[in-house]
């Protein structure tokens, strides 16, 4: 049996023994996609409920494929419209989550920002996503410039398989590869804190034994071809993603709104270039950043 057989049949076991009431985040994304065609594999019925996000009403891509999606195998579907706030509204929710998480970072705050939303309006306790996927085939900037040294005899092979390696060991841990705390954990945190169990099918040590045996070129190349995610959209699900047309669709929480929203609101009329100099800012809690000033701008 190879390894995408192997692969395809704990993942799918995996799936299987998820609660059958259970709501999935869901995106239209290949991890999502993929968790929501395993449920329809493995399962009688559908799943539960799925839920997702728009920002001020804005459709996206995201919401186009988890509507059609969704449609098609007549699986609830709750869309969440998030308010755009005032600066001072914003600074405020934001202030909220960062006292629950303890982490002044753009994707674990804008995330954690959807789930404020989002977790209210589920009907079970238990949350599904498709977060630890970079488990199994991490790719990133830092990881193309080092694989291009590669080709160029810049940085050894075996250098960089055990980066490759160790790298995904980091994030299966919960941590980065400078050891602080990933953003997966911080959220999962701030999912906990609404009484809400996650769950992660993607993080499973036996589907992470298998891909970690795994060089960079196996999990990201196809046919030659760098395509992340391969094994998934032209292999496990191949059929599934062909009839729904989105194995291209990789935007996620942090790209699909939220972060434009935060920049819009929290960075006109000052000098800061990235939201976190405005995140740091609400965790210290100084000049117009404190809550009594903010209180004040409220009301």
């Amino acid at each position: 049996m190879n390894w995408i057989k192997q692969f395809e049949n704990r993942f799918l076991e995996v799936v299987e023994w998820l609660p059958s009431i259970n709501t999935l985040s869901f995106s239209g994304g290949i991890e999502s996609s993929a968790i929501l065609f395993a449920m329809m594999k493995t399962h009688k019925e559908s799943p539960f409920e799925c839920v997702t996000f728009k920002v001020g009403g804005e459709e996206t891509k995201d919401t186009y494929f988890a509507r059609k999606i969704c449609d098609y195998y007549g699986t609830p579907l709750e869309v969440v419209d998030i308010p755009i706030k005032s600066r001072a509204e914003l600074i405020e929710e934001v202030r909220e989550i960062i006292d629950i998480i303890g982490i002044a970072r753009n994707i674990d705050i804008q995330a954690c920002h959807a789930f404020r939303y989002m977790l209210p309006e589920t009907s079970s306790v238990h949350i599904t996503t498709g977060f630890y996927e970079d488990i199994h085939y991490e790719a990133n900037k830092m990881l193309s410039m080092m694989y291009n040294n590669v080709k160029k005899n810049i940085v050894s092979r075996p250098y960089f398989d055990e980066f490759y390696r160790v790298g995904r060991q980091c994030i299966y841990n919960g941590t980065t590869r400078a050891g602080t705390i990933h953003n997966y954990k911080t959220i999962e945190k701030y999912i906990k804190s609404h009484r809400k169990k996650l769950h992660c099918p993607f993080k499973d040590y036996k589907l992470f034994e298998i891909t970690q045996a795994l060089t960079y070129d196996e999990t990201n190349f196809y046919k030659g071809k760098f395509k992340k995610k391969w094994f998934i959209t032209q292999a496990i699900f191949k059929e599934e993603f062909a009839i729904h047309g989105n194995a291209r669709n990789s935007n996620n929480m942090h790209t699909q709104g939220m972060k434009q929203y935060h920049r819009k609101v929290l960075l006109e009329g000052t000098n800061f270039k990235d939201t976190i100099s405005v995140y740091n800012r609400i965790k210290k809690g100084t000049g117009e950043y404190g809550k009594k000033d903010a209180a004040v701008a409220i009301f």
